[in-house]
């Protein structure tokens, strides 16, 4: 398949150093991550223009949804990350070796990765992380403090993210207490400036379903870079080219992808097809390689399956149904909430995980410069 081999997003595309970083070590699997040192230097991390750049170097951010709930269990509780069993921690590890094999380098999380073994493995794999300081519209700001002050000085912090699509689910709080459009907004700008009076070090995001407007982005001028989450077919359309005239500030994609249902059966070869083609697509608007480009970077959706996420379906047994605002994923335009992972929920790869794979690959016995 020809388009294999240009999927770039997940194979590094700025400096040796940058490259280094995506590669898979050899380790030993779980024993005791009390024994990983954490490095102590932290990264410098800046804006410049539309670039993200670490220890001077423009980054080109390689990054995944990762959401690993338990079988059984649901979000938030049922997440792996929080109070690991052993077990767990060999699943996450496990997670993180095959993330590095397709050059991921980034982790994109729903809440905070907090415990000490799991940041030691997040180091020790050297995955950036994404933290979501604000997610949900009653989390007491006193919460926000105390993760933002744990992580702040963690080398593996990459930025504040703030809001998850906030204009279509108002962080969360609908239907039950919805506090609206303007309330949510407001909320991201109270967050914003109280993230940025604990720590001035790193970048505040905020992460938007589809584009916001001008108007918006002026007036939340404490987010540093914006992200949006597209499901949108095969393509991103003209979302890069209509950013130029919205703002000056980097982008990334918080979410894309597709899911691995098509109608009412199993297609691992459409959703292939899509994570392939709208990687291709993120990679050539990556400011990384050109500056007068607007991307930062990618987070594809997801690592892998939530079996909870179908409202109508049983926690123990994968469900076909369940549905997300904002568009349709390739092919069917329908949102299969439980079929997501590019592994599934025991960690077999699908066909969109070994297409990332033979790329990261193939591109890894290239020449070097």
């Amino acid at each position: 398949m020809k388009y294999l081999y240009s999927v770039s997003l997940f194979i590094s595309l700025v400096s040796s150093s940058v490259l280094a970083s995506v590669k898979t070590k050899e380790t030993p699997f779980f024993q005791n991550s009390s024994s990983l040192n954490l490095r102590k230097q932290l990264p410098q991390v800046k804006i410049v223009g539309r670039q993200l750049w670490i220890n001077e170097q423009p980054f080109a951010m390689q990054a995944i949804c990762w959401n690993p709930v338990r079988k059984g269990q649901a979000h938030p509780d049922g997440l792996m990350f929080r109070n690991p069993s052993d077990e767990d921690l060999r699943i996450i590890e496990r997670d993180f070796q095959m993330m590095k094999s397709i050059g991921v380098n980034t982790l994109r999380t729903y809440e905070p990765i907090l415990d000490e073994r799991v940041l030691r493995l997040v180091d020790h794999y050297e995955l950036y992380m994404i933290v979501p300081a604000l997610n949900y519209y009653a989390t007491p700001f006193a919460d926000i403090e105390s993760r933002v002050r744990l992580l702040k000085d963690h080398p593996r912090t990459l930025l504040w993210e703030i809001g998850n699509e906030w204009n279509y689910n108002q962080f969360y709080s609908q239907p039950q207490n919805p506090i609206g459009f303007e309330g949510a907004r407001d909320l991201v700008q109270r967050a914003a400036q109280f993230v940025r009076q604990i720590d001035q070090r790193l970048p505040i995001s905020t992460v938007y379903g589809e584009l916001p407007d001008a108007a918006l982005v002026d007036s939340l001028r404490d987010i540093d870079i914006w992200a949006i989450n597209v499901y949108s077919g095969l393509s991103f359309g003209k979302r890069f080219e209509q950013w130029l005239s919205i703002s000056s500030k980097p982008l990334y994609i918080g979410e894309y992808g597709a899911d691995a249902i098509n109608r009412t059966t199993v297609d691992e070869s459409a959703q292939e097809l899509a994570v392939v083609k709208l990687s291709q697509e993120i990679s050539r608007n990556l400011s990384a390689r050109d500056s007068t480009k607007i991307l930062i970077g990618g987070s594809l959706f997801e690592w892998s399956d939530e079996w909870w996420k179908d409202p109508n379906g049983r926690l123990d047994q994968q469900d076909i149904g369940g549905i997300a605002p904002g568009g349709g994923p390739y092919p069917d335009q329908v949102f299969n909430e439980e079929y997501w992972g590019i592994v599934d929920i025991d960690r077999h790869p699908r066909k969109a995980y070994e297409a990332l794979l033979q790329a990261q690959q193939s591109q890894e016995k290239l020449p070097r410069d």
